[in-house]
């Protein structure tokens, strides 16, 4: 029996040299994913299930150790399901960010995702399947960077938070409050706020490597932030401005969209913008992709990008015929479209105010009320 799929499978054919018992097979992937290949091993009279298989595949690169989970019996050889034992990781290239987001939510793994690209390192810390925080090694990914590029704060206000930093050793969030240019509960929000903008960029990296380093956090006193994978991945996706990119991820663009018929999908913590609800208006399970790009009256990228970007978040999913008039979702774009309370976790902000009576004794990691990780 396959094993169950929490991440996508990428369809790709490439030989590739497998290893059993120490004895070489010529084999040919059909499907990849983070956890499992998919592949046919046409000279394989000895191959069973539960064997130990040694991978080298060059396209994707996957070089580890696996084991085979089930067997079919193909004209063409024998198709193999094989799990991957081996470490979380691959390239950006070959995985795209919101699919390993998305598996990582449903398998509930807790954890750090690093990824890095060139001289950028990213990470964002999940726990059971959430993403709770991040941290990045660039300076504009700085609170005190971030508020002041949206004008939150003044240069001036920037410039004596970090003579604070200076003199009290404290983190710029803490030398902020502790100036009176923010609130605690302003903290509270411009950390969540930092937080997705660190995580959102990563959508825009073109080229870059990740893995998945699981296990416990590095403190259980971490501060778990109400972040929305849909949002983040909706408004990551829409950062991509390459149109090659857009175009390269999509389906045929003579494809049919409908609703997701999971409701876990189609119905999440989503603040979608304009486009996005135009889109959204023309999903009935009979249109193709190129028909609703034309009647949006969107220009052509925006419109691409906000369909991959929905497709991404797996509230709508593409199909190659239409849906018959009895299968029809009872779905409409006004039932997924909720504007969202704004408002701040009140937990958060009493946690930030009762450390902020203790700033003093806390750098900015003790005011998040985590542990620095290095």
């Amino acid at each position: 029996m396959e094993e169950k799929r929490h991440f996508r499978r990428y369809r790709k054919h490439s030989e590739f040299s497998l290893l059993i018992k120490g004895r070489p097979f010529t084999a040919e992937t059909l499907d990849y994913s983070l956890t499992g290949i998919g592949a046919i091993v046409k000279d394989s009279p000895h191959i069973k299930e539960g064997d130990v298989v040694t991978l080298n595949i060059t396209v994707p690169p996957i070089r580890t150790e696996g084991k085979i989970v089930w067997t079919k019996r193909m004209k063409s050889g024998l198709k193999i399901g094989i799990s991957n034992n081996g470490d979380l990781k691959g390239n950006l290239e070959d995985y795209a960010l919101a699919d390993t987001l998305t598996g990582f939510q449903r398998t509930n793994g807790t954890g750090i995702l690093e990824v890095v690209s060139n001289a950028i390192c990213k990470r964002i810390y999940i726990k059971n399947g959430d993403m709770i925080f991040a941290a990045s090694n660039r300076d504009e990914d700085r609170l005190g960077d971030i508020l002041l590029k949206e004008k939150k704060i003044t240069q001036e206000q920037y410039d004596q938070s970090v003579e604070e930093m200076k003199k009290t050793k404290q983190r710029q969030g803490t030398a902020l409050v502790r100036l009176g240019y923010l609130k605690p509960q302003e903290l509270a929000a411009a950390v969540t706020h930092q937080i997705e903008e660190i995580i959102i960029s990563l959508f825009s990296l073109r080229h870059g490597s990740f893995e998945f380093k699981e296990g416990p956090l590095p403190t259980d006193e971490i501060i778990t932030l109400k972040l929305s994978a849909a949002n983040l991945i909706y408004r990551g996706v829409k950062r991509i401005n390459v149109l090659n990119d857009i175009i390269g991820n999509l389906p045929p663009m003579d494809s049919i969209l409908c609703f997701s018929t999971d409701p876990l999908k189609l119905f999440q913590n989503i603040s979608l913008d304009m486009d996005g609800k135009t889109i959204l208006s023309y999903i009935d399970g009979k249109t193709a992709i190129n028909h609703i790009v034309f009647a949006s009256n969107l220009e052509r990228l925006s419109a691409l990008k906000t369909i991959y970007a929905l497709l991404s978040t797996g509230i709508i999913e593409a199909i190659e015929k239409r849906v018959k008039e009895d299968e029809v979702q009872e779905v409409m774009a006004e039932d997924i479209i909720e504007e969202p309370e704004v408002k701040v976790d009140t937990e958060i902000v009493n946690m930030i105010e009762e450390m902020y009576d203790k700033y003093k004794d806390l750098g900015y990691y003790g005011v998040l009320g985590i542990k620095q990780y290095t």
